[in-house]
Formats: C-alpha cells, sequence, structure tokens
C-alpha cells in the first residue's frame, strides 16, 4: 500500500468514527468498542493499522447511526413545529438516555486462547 493509499484509508476510518460514534475520539472507541486507549489513540493517529475485523464492526454501525440520526431530526422537527421548545426537547432527551443501558457492548472473543500457544 503507498502512503497515499494509507491516507485515504486513515481518512475513510475517521470518517466511518465519525458517522458511527458522532467524532472521532480515543474515548468514544473505547468506550464503543471496549479497545484500550493506547490502541485507538495509536489507530487513530495512524501508528498502527486498523484491524479489519473493528473497521467492519465501524461500517455496519455508522449506517445504523445515520439512520438513527436522521430518525431524531425528523422527530425534534415536528415537535418543534407543533411548539415544543428546543430546551424542553433537550431536558428530554436528556432524560430519556438514562433509560439506556450504560453496558458496554460485549467483547469479541479473543482470536487466540494462550492454551493454543
Amino acid at each position: 500500500m503507498t502512503e497515499d493509499d494509507n491516507e485515504r484509508r486513515r481518512a475513510e476510518i475517521e470518517m466511518l468514527c465519525m458517522r458511527a460514534l458522532g467524532a472521532a475520539m480515543p474515548d468514544r472507541l473505547v468506550e464503543y468498542l471496549g479497545v484500550g486507549r493506547r490502541s485507538a489513540e495509536r489507530w487513530l493517529s495512524g501508528a498502527l493499522s486498523w484491524p479489519e475485523p473493528i473497521v467492519d464492526r465501524l461500517r455496519e454501525q455508522a449506517d445504523h447511526a445515520d439512520a438513527f440520526f436522521e430518525d431524531l431530526a425528523a422527530l425534534t422537527r415536528k415537535h418543534k413545529s407543533l411548539g415544543m421548545h428546543e430546551n424542553l426537547m433537550r431536558m428530554r432527551l436528556r432524560d430519556f438516555a438514562k433509560e439506556l443501558s450504560d453496558a458496554p457492548p460485549e467483547k469479541e472473543p479473543p482470536r487466540r486462547k494462550i492454551d493454543d500457544l
């Protein structure tokens, strides 16, 4: 892979992070993927290659996140047009967020077990 190819791939993955997680930030990767902060920082900086299963997971979730965001935007437009104040929407969205689980998604099993070595 050429340096230009690597840069394009990094830009593509950064865009997937933006779409799926709302930002290409180590904290978001750590929270959603359950990976180590150092790995997340190294992936984002380009010092370490992104594992393909991670990229696949981001790609899959980006489509869901796009649809979710579009649904939320339509819902807020609807209620705003009906006269609901934005501050009240924001407050109620925060209340609703508390109903969602704080548990991180399950981690994928390790590829190799120590016993197998």
